[in-house]
């Protein structure tokens, strides 16, 4: 997308012109040359071209600070655009906070990705204190302009009752809305919704037009539940090789359960050419995948002594937090790493020797699980109960949600009164 401004209309659409006919050099002097001057829309096209690599070499810092010139400058997409990249990483570090910023400046002149992504990050908390109130009081915003992903968040928030009452039939409202649009995920909530008639009659007609709408945008459950409605022959004709073609397309997403059965489909040559090599292997993979996934979402990492040594800056922990760790286990941490935990909010606890190798020797035999509650410092399953300890202060922004910053404003009011009766003093020798 590239912004134009009706002051500079001329040079602007010469530069337009300039790029349609792949004269990007001549572009990027024309936009150069008005970037220089101020103009937004020539920082933001600039931006653009560093970020994409059109017509330059791909420069992400250079598009970071032509975003930023322009996004000062109250250039809603140059906003979104740096959002987007202080979320990511791309040319600056990770900042969610400073994400969070950029996106609510584009949100209030209207811009819908970014009012979406800002209800995303009030949904999961991320750089701003979670809340379903203000997640959904954006994705509503995005919705009502049509953002299908906004349609989709705000349907499953019904449906779940985030942030307010469960009502499903608002759900299924959104969820059409979305569905409609092309939006893979609420077509195969709609699939799943007649096709198990949840909250509603069943309707496997109605099944079969959701979730073939969904397996053709590559939605992998959708592909592997119309496999089994053409296995089934349920709202549709039997056709064992239709079934087939889904699994195998769901199959080759690292669906496992689609694996599976395009595994016994080969076995015994329904809708495939009987092919054991073929079968093994997707067996295998199911396997792998299945053995992977035991672990996939944990939230606590189980460690060793002197964890994070070597790990001074906070890279470290906004990595294992974007894993989706919360909790690290160890006998000993890294002073700094320790410190960059609790102000990135993960809970960094420590336990003696022979506790760590307890833990080791139950996770490394079978699936365990634990539960750590903050609140009475202790972690706990059927036949666990170790206490640990941690810092009062640390305790309390961890349970609150508080960083320094957060703690410094609750006494906004005494630094108020602080400077207002603050003398100042001169020194006339400089004058």
């Amino acid at each position: 997308m590239l912004s134009g401004s009706p002051v500079f209309a001329n040079e602007t659409q010469q530069a337009l012109n300039a790029i349609n006919r792949g004269d990007y050099k001549t572009a990027i002097d024309i936009w150069q040359n008005l970037a220089n001057r101020g103009n937004n829309a020539a920082q933001f096209n600039l931006g653009l071209m560093y970020f994409k690599g059109d017509g330059v070499k791909q420069n992400l810092s250079k598009a970071a600070k032509w975003f930023r010139l322009a996004a000062t400058q109250g250039n809603a997409e140059a906003q979104l655009n740096l959002g987007d990249m202080y979320y990511n990483g791309n040319g600056v570090l990770i900042d969610y906070k400073r994400a969070a910023r950029w996106y609510l400046y584009s949100s209030k002149q209207g811009n819908i990705d970014a009012q979406f992504n800002l209800g995303s990050m009030f949904e999961n908390g991320e750089g701003i204190i979670k809340s379903y109130k203000k997640a959904m009081r954006w994705y509503r915003r995005a919705a009502y302009q049509g953002h299908s992903g906004a349609q989709y968040k705000l349907g499953l928030m019904y449906e779940k009752g985030y942030g307010r009452k469960k009502e499903f039939k608002k759900a299924l409202e959104w969820y059409l809305k979305s569905g409609k649009k092309g939006n893979a995920e609420a077509q195969f909530k709609l699939g799943k919704t007649y096709d198990q008639g949840i909250k509603s009659k069943k309707d496997k007609r109605k099944a079969l037009k959701w979730y073939s709408l969904a397996a053709g945008n590559g939605h992998a459950k959708a592909q592997f539940h119309l496999g089994l409605l053409y296995e089934n022959g349920s709202g549709v004709q039997k056709n064992i090789q239709k079934a087939a073609k889904w699994y195998l397309l769901s199959a080759e997403q690292d669906y496992v359960p689609a694996q599976k059965n395009i595994a016994w489909m080969y076995v015994n040559g329904l809708g495939v050419e009987e092919d054991l090599s073929e079968a093994d292997k997707w067996y295998r993979q199911a396997d792998s995948l299945e053995n992977q996934s035991i672990y996939k979402n944990s939230k606590i990492l189980l460690t060793r002594e002197n964890f994070g040594c070597g790990s001074s800056r906070e890279h470290a922990v906004w990595a294992l937090k974007d894993y989706g760790f919360k909790v690290i286990i160890s006998s000993s941490f890294a002073d700094i790493f320790y410190n960059n935990c609790l102000k990135n909010f993960v809970l960094p606890i420590i336990l003696s020797k022979d506790e760590i190798e307890y833990l080791f020797s139950k996770i490394n035999n079978n699936q365990y699980e634990i539960t750590v509650n903050l609140t009475n410092q202790i972690i706990t399953n059927s036949n666990l109960n170790i206490k640990f300890e941690i810092d009062d202060q640390a305790k309390n922004k961890l349970m609150n949600g508080l960083d320094d910053i957060d703690i410094t404003l609750k006494f906004d009011s005494k630094i108020a009164e602080y400077e207002e009766n603050m003398v100042v003093y001169i020194d006339k020798s400089m004058s």
